[in-house]
């Protein structure tokens, strides 16, 4: 159904931070094909592939229960691939990961003449069952449906019929699971959107389950929901992955406490009436979307001010969630695959910088108490969760620290001595420093001050502490030195930094 965009410049280009959003490069080779039955037994020989019709002809061979599995590398498509099942119910089309197994046109141009004039299925890749009982699952891929566009019809154009992917079938269990799956589609009005899940037909239905994932939505002028569900067809979206757009239909998305996704419902103009009656939308949008809004339309912020709104509302509070998800204290989640609290940081620098800018521009004054509450937390000195002052582990990312050991360390003053004999001339003096706990030291040095001077000794190392088991007593004296009144300070396993020789 087409769909007018609402806040159409305020939807920029997604910036969807994790893992799985930066491609690697190609393995070396040709990607290959391998078929496994039910038992995960190799059935059939490995392909070297060469053209989509392989993996058509792959998914129609394998047995029930099977898996096709492509391995890592560029799958260039001159048509697309159409996973029509016939003689079974349940297979698997499966990757080597989002980020690693990318299937796209091999020529974009190409590619839309081989769609042509006629009613043919426009998508990179289709998934259809005339019947009961479908099972499928696609796993751990890239759909990039990048630089394809065109239009079609003579005097009013319209955009072709494609979409990078498409997920339909006839009868009351068609049943798809998608899971690590991303899809690409680059912007423009004549582009439509990135998933279709069944079709404007009351019998093309398809219920859908997704666990991470990520769209790199169809943004900029559009007119179409990047993800269309057709009547009698439904999606639920699990935790994980993330995306910024507009859905229409029986959409179930993360509640707004799964950290990372952010949903509102809205209330649009419907194009085919003219505006005149209006239709309900889920909007979904991630953290980075809100970072993009500012740093890449920065000239355009007065085009959120409703977007903000929605954002914003008192049953929503998004940035309110959003500011809390970034600060990660008390929380065992890190957005976007994040394994590091450093650089969740960094997100959430870039994020107060976006926050505050756009605030600012459109003068909104009830999202203070956030912007407050994240610079608060970015001025403390450390990101990491740690249980108490000796945890070595982070609670979140689980980085380890090394905390040194605490001594109790005491020196204490040798009354200044005369030498005897022909030594009667020199003078001394002496500190005697106890440590407790002492297994651990490594090397000492002491801090000497007299006369209101300061100097250092050498660092004095190989001290025997291996057996010891009580107290530690170590001694130095100072030859020369006759001041009752001169102190020292030790210092227990000094950093290079600190050595004065």
């Amino acid at each position: 159904m087409k769909l007018k965009r609402i806040l159409a410049a305020a939807v920029s280009t997604c910036m969807v931070l994790t893992a799985a959003s930066a491609l690697t490069a190609m393995a070396d080779g040709a990607p290959t094909i391998t078929i496994y039955d039910s038992n995960g037994e190799q059935y059939g020989n490995i392909i070297t592939f060469t053209n989509g019709n392989q993996i058509n002809q792959a998914v129609g061979s394998a047995p029930e229960g099977g898996r096709v599995v492509l391995s890592e590398g560029t799958f260039e498509l001159e048509a697309g691939i159409y996973i029509q099942l016939t003689n079974t119910n349940t297979i698997t089309l499966e990757g080597a990961g989002s980020s690693k197994t990318i299937i796209k046109a091999k020529d974009p141009k190409t590619f839309i003449d081989n769609i042509g004039s006629a009613l043919t299925y426009r998508r990179l890749l289709e998934v259809y069952k005339n019947g009961e009982g479908l099972n499928v699952t696609l796993q751990g891929l890239t759909i990039d449906g990048t630089g394809i566009e065109g239009t079609t019809g003579s005097i009013l154009k319209s955009p072709i019929d494609f979409v990078p992917l498409r997920l339909t079938g006839t009868g009351s269990n068609a049943n798809i699971t998608l899971n690590d799956i991303q899809i690409k589609r680059n912007t423009g009005s004549k582009n439509k959107g990135c998933i279709q899940i069944g079709a404007n037909n009351p019998h093309a239905e398809a219920t859908v389950t997704a666990t991470n994932l990520y769209v790199n939505s169809n943004v900029g002028d559009s007119n179409y929901a990047d993800i269309d569900i057709c009547d009698g067809s439904s999606l639920t979206v699990n935790a994980g992955g993330g995306f910024n757009g507009i859905i229409l239909g029986n959409c179930t998305m993360p509640s707004n406490d799964a950290p990372g996704y952010y949903t509102a419902q809205m209330e649009i103009g419907d194009p085919d009436t003219w505006g005149i009656t209006k239709q309900d939308v889920t909007f979904c949008t991630t953290i980075p979307f809100f970072i993009d809004c500012y740093y890449n339309r920065e000239d355009e912020l007065g085009n959120y001010s409703d977007l903000v709104g929605y954002l914003q509302e008192d049953d929503l509070s998004i940035i309110d969630q959003m500011v809390n998800d970034l600060i990660i204290d008390d929380s065992d989640t890190l957005l976007y695959d994040y394994t590091n609290c450093n650089d969740q940081r960094t997100l959430a620098e870039e994020f107060s910088v976006a926050l505050n800018g756009i605030a600012t521009a459109l003068g909104i004054s009830d999202v203070a108490e956030s912007q407050q509450k994240l610079s608060d937390s970015l001025a403390a000195s450390d990101w990491h969760t740690w249980s108490d002052d000796q945890d070595t582990e982070c609670d979140v990312c689980h980085a380890t620290r090394v905390i040194e050991p605490e001594y109790d360390v005491k020196t204490e003053h040798i009354d200044a001595t005369a030498g005897t004999g022909e030594h009667a001339s020199t003078t001394a003096t002496g500190f005697v420093t106890t440590i407790t706990n002492a297994a651990d030291i490594t090397s000492i040095q002491w801090q000497i001050t007299s006369g209101g001077e300061t100097r250092e000794t050498k660092v004095f190392t190989n001290i025997p502490t291996a057996e010891v088991t009580g107290e530690l007593k170590l001694g130095i004296i100072i030859t020369g030195l006759n001041d009752d009144a001169a102190t020292a300070t030790a210092i227990i396993n000094p950093k290079a930094e600190e050595v004065t020789e």
